[in-house]
């Protein structure tokens, strides 16, 4: 079992989220999202390692849904919990949930799927430990200045929205 902590919704406390990877619990993430966690490596054209590693999105569906019943007694809806993920809650609930699938698999002796989850959370503490201490300011420039070459390229846009 792993836990996390978020704020709660008003702010003024804290929630402990617990994860306990389970083959019940794989299957409601499978029904409810079409992830299937017992097969980390699988489909071949988008493991779901792969996708819940690249995918904000699917990463926190997935969370969601296993925290699930302990969100529901809290009357925390699915909206409100991904805006609790605030920056180290989110750190710590991405590491939580990968170190538990990763117990799983080590727990019912499936050594080769544990191997595979261990090497995500290598990549994922090789980029923290990249990023710490580098100031915002040094990403922004460059993002900056590819967005004003785009809207060039782009030429002039309107502000209005499309009819629906």
């Amino acid at each position: 079992m792993r836990i996390f902590q978020t704020k709660t919704p008003d702010k003024q406390g804290t929630i402990d989220w617990q994860l306990t990877h389970s083959i019940a619990l794989f299957r409601q993430v499978k029904a409810l999202l079409q992830i299937d966690l017992l097969t980390p490596d699988a489909p071949a054209d988008q493991p779901a390692a792969l996708r819940l590693s690249q995918d904000l999105e699917v990463f926190v569906n997935a969370l969601y849904a296993c925290v699930k019943e302990q969100a529901d007694a809290a009357g925390i809806t699915d909206e409100q919990f991904g805006m609790l993920l605030e920056d180290a809650a989110f750190v710590a609930a991405r590491k939580a949930f990968w170190e538990e699938w990763e117990d799983f698999f080590v727990r019912t002796g499936a050594m080769a799927k544990a191997a595979q989850l261990r090497k995500q959370l290598e990549i994922f503490a090789a980029a923290a430990q990249r990023l710490a201490g580098i100031p915002v300011e040094k990403f922004l420039g460059p993002i900056d200045a590819a967005i004003e070459q785009g809207l060039s390229i782009a030429g002039p846009t309107s502000m209005k929205s499309p009819a629906f």
